[in-house]
């Protein structure tokens, strides 16, 4: 049968693994999580007979599970797209260097919009009056910072139209998806940017 993606029902880590499935021509099924009961109850226990670190995302191919964005990308990549991973080993390193960089930025954003200080579970509200800074300067932090991290990316890209070359990679679609993120925190990050 056709494989599925398991996620919440939002964009999230999900989007660059769809980015990869749709480019890719693959024909695959959804289960979209609306509540964390239902993933607990019911998904995570039959994963976990399968895949002993299962969490959200999860890919299941006929009988084969794997858990986590990065594995699978990797995997849906290999099994389908093996171009999308680098054509060199100098090339699939310094895309893996680049992917694992644009995820990592991202989930740091991702925790930002979700109402958390970045790599904790910790309130923003509740840091910021704890650190007695003032929430306008923080907001102004995250823009320099969303802006600092696309100027890299900027420089990584270059006068190319893709990260590494004249087609995409697996880590192009998660720029595009990271950009896409910051545009909805600070919608002038992109015209802050050098031309």
């Amino acid at each position: 049968g056709r494989p599925t993606l398991g996620y919440w029902k939002l964009r999230g880590l999900g989007h660059p693994i769809r980015y990869c499935l749709e480019f890719l021509g693959c024909d695959y099924d959804e289960r979209l999580m609306q509540n964390w009961m239902q993933y607990a109850q019911v998904d995570k226990p039959a994963l976990l007979k399968d895949d002993p670190l299962a969490n959200l995302p999860f890919f299941v191919d006929g009988d084969f599970v794997v858990s986590e964005t990065l594995a699978i990308i990797r995997y849906v990549c290999a099994k389908w797209g093996p171009h999308l991973l680098g054509s060199t080993p100098q090339q699939a390193a310094q895309h893996d260097s680049a992917l694992c960089s644009i995820y990592y930025a991202n989930n740091n954003l991702r925790s930002y919009c979700y109402g958390y200080l970045p790599q904790s579970r910790v309130k923003v509200d509740e840091q910021l009056v704890a650190l007695r800074v003032d929430a306008g300067a923080y907001e102004s932090g995250v823009a320099e910072w969303i802006r600092v991290g696309l100027r890299t990316y900027q420089t990584l890209l270059g006068d190319k139209a893709f990260l590494f070359g004249a087609g995409p990679l697996a880590a192009d679609f998660f720029l595009y998806e990271h950009v896409q993120c910051c545009l909805a925190v600070d919608p002038g990050a992109l015209e802050a940017l050098p031309a």
